[in-house]
């Protein structure tokens, strides 16, 4: 048996994103972070945005900014393609 894995797409990143941060929330137009999310799967995508809404609790903050989402992003890309 082979299962077909494909990568999210921009549009699909940005859902995960949205879906993982939940009630902590971003104003950050999530749209424009496809450089940052190109080559990463859903569970890269899912660590990347706890990983973010932890950065900003530990500061006591309640909102996630575009910068804390592309710090992790940039995270999850090197952690997972070098």
């Amino acid at each position: 048996m082979v299962l077909d894995y494909t990568l999210p797409d921009a549009r699909q990143a940005v859902a995960v994103m949205r879906a993982r941060l939940g009630s902590l929330g971003t104003k950050a137009d999530l749209t424009k972070l496809g450089e940052y999310t190109n080559g990463l799967s859903h569970a890269d995508l899912v660590k990347a945005a706890e990983s973010a809404a932890k950065a900003v609790l530990m500061r006591g903050e309640a909102q996630v900014e575009r910068e804390d989402i592309i710090v992790s992003l940039k995270a999850r890309r090197s952690a997972t393609l070098g």
